[in-house]
């Protein structure tokens, strides 16, 4: 996906270099974006379904807020169950 969209991401702002991580044992990866103007900060989570298909779980505050928003968007996505579909082993 990256690969696809990824020159659109980084035409938004500022993109952090992408983390490797596991959602609910599937792999994802997490870039977070600041907007060329200043006026959000956003962190996308794209998880690997096992079967071809991809999740994304976008989160979207102002960027004064990140610092307090990101642990409970990181929470929330940890929490994520999915379910009909095999991680890939890693």
């Amino acid at each position: 996906m990256l690969a696809r969209d990824g020159a659109w991401y980084r035409s938004r702002g500022r993109l952090s270099s992408p983390e490797e991580l596991a959602v609910a044992g599937h792999r994802a990866l997490r870039v977070s974006i600041g907007d060329r103007e200043g006026l959000a900060w956003e962190e996308v989570t794209l998880i690997e379904s096992g079967d071809g298909r991809i999740f994304v779980a976008t989160g979207e505050c102002p960027p004064e807020l990140a610092g307090e928003y990101r642990p409970w968007f990181r929470a929330a996505v940890a929490s994520l169950e999915i379910v009909g579909t095999e991680p890939h082993a890693r």
